[in-house]
């Protein structure tokens, strides 16, 4: 079964990517490629690099709060393996088992661990539900379409629904809390309610978050604004940019190729960015991204594990 889905995310990356390279013009393309302004291009690509060190706080912090102390040089040796594998595999799921495995030999409950990176995850996707609906007037007044105005809304409002949940799964009738998987997600329900519904603690983790989206979203435009598109100012783009960000985390395809770059060409067309441009810019985020992680890659190498006692349970 994992086989089957491996190859089909597969497919459907090659395949979407190969059909965008069909609706552009190639010598455009290497046109604005060799023109590109060296110097912003890489300004954006140096901001990407703040990514994993952003994640590895919100990790670092979640870990905190839920009463499990490491030290943030482990935090951020894990998190930049795992990211990195992350852009090597079609799913977070692999760099998120690594994190996982990494801190369970420091003595934690592995239980415990694998609900601190699930909350990490939910608070990026809370995050971004919140820009989607915000940056739904935005739509209203840009595209003529209503279609992606609908699906920008379903989705934030989806995560939100499903937010609010999760908060409360351990409200289920006692008797359902003999199985498994209720069991474990009133717990996890707990867990997300003392990090999300605590001031500091929320807060904190809701800002690391925000600011790893408007990180994103700005070296986009720093890359649209070096393949040539001068015109376009920041306030009028980053509105726009949120269902990007949206795709590229939609799990059917690898590693966000492909529904990435048709969400670029559909929205940047909106406001007169041609689709070279577009594509060049959301090819150029993953490049940037893979370049960033190099460290995980070289840590993992190194096979130098961080190994210490194992952490006091604290209260932040």
């Amino acid at each position: 079964m994992k086989n089957i889905s491996f190859i089909l995310k597969v497919a459907v990356t090659l395949g979407v990517v190969a059909w965008l390279f069909t609706q552009i013009d190639s010598l455009h393309l290497r046109t604005l490629l060799g023109k590109a302004n060296l110097s912003i291009l890489l300004a954006g690509t140096a901001l990407t690099a703040l990514l994993p060190i952003l994640g590895a706080l919100r990790w670092f912090f979640i870990l905190r709060y839920m009463g499990m102390r490491f030290e943030l040089r482990e935090i951020i040796h894990w998190t930049y393996i795992a990211t990195f594998f992350n852009q090597l595999l079609p799913a977070t799921v692999g760099g998120d088992g690594l994190r996982v495995f990494f801190a369970s030999r420091n003595g934690e409950s592995l239980k415990r661990l694998l609900y601190s990176v699930i909350l990490d995850r939910v608070a990026m996707f809370i995050s971004l539900a919140i820009l989607l609906m915000f940056s739904a007037p935005w739509f209203i007044s840009q595209l003529p379409s209503t279609t992606l105005l609908g699906i920008q809304a379903l989705l934030g409002s989806a995560v939100i629904v499903a937010s609010v949940l999760l908060m409360t799964a351990d409200q289920l009738p006692i008797s359902l809390s003999k199985f498994p998987p209720i069991k474990w997600l009133g717990e996890l329900s707990q867990d997300a309610r003392l990090l999300f519904l605590t001031v500091k603690s929320c807060i904190v983790i809701t800002a690391l978050s925000f600011t790893s989206l408007l990180i994103i979203m700005v070296s986009i435009w720093l890359f649209v604004v070096s393949f040539g598109a001068v015109s376009t100012p920041a306030f009028e783009f980053l509105p726009l940019m949120p269902p990007v960000v949206a795709a590229s985390t939609l799990p059917i395809s690898f590693g966000g190729w492909g529904t990435r770059e048709v969400a670029m060409v559909s929205i940047c067309a909106s406001i007169g960015i041609s689709p070279e441009v577009a594509i060049l810019s959301s090819v150029w985020l993953g490049i940037a991204s893979i370049l960033t992680n190099l460290p995980g890659a070289a840590l993992y190498l190194t096979g130098k594990k961080y190994q210490t006692t194992k952490p006091a349970n604290v209260k932040p």
